[in-house]
């Protein structure tokens, strides 16, 4: 009998300490035959002094585990950075993107194939169970709901700063 096959899926947690804030978005299960694999994460910051209601400092980018990155994994963290570009660039082309952090992120997901994007309600929340169990959108059927949740989480960041 055939193994399920593994699908990436994406964890959002917003985290604020000392007047910053940070939406985190970290890629699971992207390269599910490989040990210890890395993870593509996704992220941005909100506060410090002399800033208003903004997301600043977005970027994306592979986070290696503890473990050494092989050139194997490397060449597939590199297919895996291209195929992003691509398609931020196309998306970026049709002058459908808003420019927000929630389209750079829903945009990003779609591009690697992690439809669902699972969240942690509150802003320093941890939890206690499987991920599977937490909140879920489907960033591929309702991208401007993923995107709504990324500015609810933002708007509560806001509101530590």
């Amino acid at each position: 009998m055939a193994q399920p096959k593994i699908k990436p899926y994406a964890l959002l947690r917003a985290d604020h300490s000392s007047r910053y804030g940070h939406l985190r978005v970290v890629v699971h299960d992207l390269w599910p035959n490989i040990y210890s694999p890395p993870k593509l994460i996704i992220q941005c910051q909100t506060g410090g002094d002399g800033t208003s209601h903004s997301l600043y400092a977005r970027r994306h980018g592979i986070e290696a585990n503890l473990e050494p990155l092989t050139s194997m994994t490397l060449k597939e963290a590199l297919r895996v950075s291209r195929k992003i570009d691509n398609s931020l660039a196309k998306h970026a082309g049709t002058g459908a993107a808003d420019g927000s952090f929630g389209d750079y992120v829903v945009q990003i997901l779609c591009a690697v194939g992690a439809r669902n994007m699972h969240y942690i309600e509150g802003v320093n929340d941890g939890f206690s169970c499987e991920v599977k169990d937490l909140p879920m959108i489907d960033c591929m059927r309702e991208p401007k709901a993923a995107m709504l949740k990324i500015s609810q989480m933002a708007d509560s960041l806001y509101a530590l700063n």
